[in-house]
């Protein structure tokens, strides 16, 4: 295995023929001849791809490969340098694979208790974007989009929302529906206690893990997205029929492709805060000694506390 390569195009050639060749000696017509050919190719040709990747060899001499260190570069981190806040774009519809894809990352992002505390509206339609593009500050990408998604989350918490959520969580994993009550109760009492102002905050801020998944998704399948809460979201509400349904527009996200020639952002630097600002690393000699901390609890002994 130390020696292995992956074959070289004379060697396809080769095989290419023997294949062909036995395969015409057997008899059949063309159609069948080739069918068959092809099978038995390509089914050993994946085999030796295999072996190769697998191969001491490959991994030795990985760093000194060209298609492996483009490969391995093909990061997150790579497609976020890649992306930016896009000023300008060109009106090109996204591929829909490309926009199930970056849906699906949204829908599959975390969220407080599994709640998923908001919903995707997304809009295509140019007629309805003009308008949207009125309460956003006459933005471009607002119209020049592909698709525009905005961010909704729960203006409050319910007993009946909640509910909902984990009987089709338990639904689903096929346990009775009482398997969550005391958590529910335990989250109930504490979002009341909050008030409905903190209620619509944090709901708001779970759809933002569910943006930033859906920008991240975006970048990984080279699609531009301009993270925008540049807009009047009681109009905006007003306008998607939004008020009283529960729901209040948070953030949205226009996604399609950039027109670099009318981008001023698309070459500049992309600057960030230096690594060495951005994360400090604490240990207990660098916390205060000031603090009451409550005694610890799990939620059994909290509910019984109650």
């Amino acid at each position: 295995m130390d020696n292995f390569h992956l074959p070289d195009s004379s060697s396809i050639v080769s095989s290419i023929a023997l294949i062909f060749l036995r395969q015409s000696s057997n008899g059949g017509n063309d159609a069948s001849v080739f069918s068959k050919f092809m099978v038995t190719f390509l089914s050993q040709w994946c085999l030796d791809c295999h072996h190769y990747f697998l191969s001491q060899s490959y991994l030795l001499t990985a760093t000194k490969s060209t298609f492996v260190k483009n490969f391995i570069d093909m990061s997150l981190l790579k497609d976020l340098e890649w992306r930016y806040a896009t000023k300008k774009m060109n009106g090109q519809k996204i591929p829909q694979e490309k926009l199930d894809y970056i849906l699906e990352a949204a829908r599959m992002a975390p969220s407080s208790s599994g709640l998923q505390q908001y919903k995707v509206i997304m809009i295509s339609d140019k007629a309805l974007l003009e308008r949207i593009r009125l309460v956003a500050y006459d933005q471009s990408q607002i119209t020049d989009c592909s698709h525009l998604l905005v961010f909704a989350a729960w203006d409050s918490y319910s007993d009946e929302r909640i509910s909902n959520v984990f009987n089709y969580m338990m639904d689903e994993r096929g346990l009775p529906h009482k398997t969550m009550d005391a958590y529910k109760q335990v989250i109930l009492e504490t979002y009341e206690r909050a008030g409905q102002e903190w209620q619509s905050h944090h709901a708001a801020k779970q759809s933002y893990i569910s943006f930033a998944m859906a920008i991240a998704a975006a970048a990984e399948k080279k699609v531009d997205a301009t993270p925008i809460e540049g807009f009047l979201p009681e109009k905006l509400d007003e306008l998607l029929n939004l008020n009283g349904s529960g729901y209040k527009s948070t953030v949205i996200l226009p996604l399609g492709y950039r027109e670099a020639e009318q981008d001023w952002l698309v070459n500049m630097k992309k600057v960030r805060t230096p690594k060495k600002s951005f994360i400090t690393e604490m240990t207990l000699a660098d916390v205060s000694d000031n603090v009451v901390l409550p005694t610890p609890m799990n939620l059994d002994a909290f509910v019984q506390k109650r």
